[in-house]
């Protein structure tokens, strides 16, 4: 009687063991930049308005960002239709955009492509130094659609265009 009884044991381990552990892959590196042509011009996404910016690399899409996108008119140069610089006060003036959420911490909604797979997330996108917006980190949250599982952070730097990222699904 004892072995079918550690037999039927062993067989109970083995279930679990298939079933119960699932191993994660480790996190890969990625890194991109903001489509600056296309980025920063007005948008409406689900009826709301903001502003969009396009990335390119590990990331691929459209970024969006809710608020109000009030562009710099024709002849601003390589600025012109952009909403480039922040503000917190109402009415927006050319090349400024207001966020629908203020604060040191913004929420953007990507309709992005990574590894091969196509969904959405949400970059929760904080400022470490209020008083230069120049870099910024961001974390993955939310994600879903072929993206379901999918989290990490990393950070953008506006001087270069560029970000870094480590992710996983």
């Amino acid at each position: 009687m004892r072995y079918p009884v550690a037999a039927l044991l062993a067989v109970v381990l083995a279930v679990v063991l298939s079933t119960g552990t699932v191993l994660a892959a480790p996190p890969k590196d990625g890194s991109g930049a903001f489509d600056f042509p296309s980025s920063l011009v007005p948008a409406t996404r689900n009826g709301e308005t903001g502003r969009n910016v396009f990335l390119t690399g590990t990331i691929t899409g459209r970024n969006f960002e809710p608020g109000i996108c009030n562009p710099f008119p024709a002849g601003s140069g390589p600025v012109t239709g952009k909403c480039v610089n922040f503000t917190k006060s109402v009415p927006v003036k050319p090349g400024e955009f207001l966020r629908a959420h203020p604060g040191q911490t913004a929420f953007t909604i990507c309709e992005c492509t990574i590894d091969g797979k196509t969904g959405t997330f949400t970059l929760k996108i904080t400022y470490p130094n209020p008083k230069n917006i120049t870099v910024t980190h961001f974390t993955i949250q939310d994600a879903a659609g072929g993206l379901t599982g999918l989290h990490g952070q990393g950070s953008l730097d506006f001087t270069t265009g560029t970000y870094t990222l480590k992710y996983q699904f």
